[in-house]
């Protein structure tokens, strides 16, 4: 085994500091921030190319309609913790 491999941060036998590029930086900053949108982004694109279906107005009109509810209990749950009543019980009402 090698034990010879440092990470970018780690310090060298002289203590000096190996700095990482600004490339990779931004690109941590990015996936760290919208990571979620990334993917949702390239699942409606893979989904857009495999299905012919995927973006028409009747396939959007059922997937509002499926999330409609949840939507509703979600923005009713958040008015809830955020004026301190905490009440995690939602998901009975489901």
């Amino acid at each position: 085994m090698n034990t010879n491999i440092r990470s970018p941060k780690e310090t060298t036998a002289d203590d000096q500091i190996i700095p990482r590029s600004p490339f990779y930086e931004n690109l941590k900053g990015i996936l760290l921030k919208g990571g979620s949108l990334i993917g949702l982004i390239g699942l409606s694109a893979f989904f857009a190319i495999t299905s012919p279906h995927f973006f028409t107005f009747s396939n959007w009109l059922n997937i509002f309609r499926q999330v409609s509810v949840i939507l509703i209990l979600a923005c009713a749950q958040t008015m809830v913790i955020i004026s301190a009543g905490i009440d995690l019980s939602v998901d009975t009402k489901l």
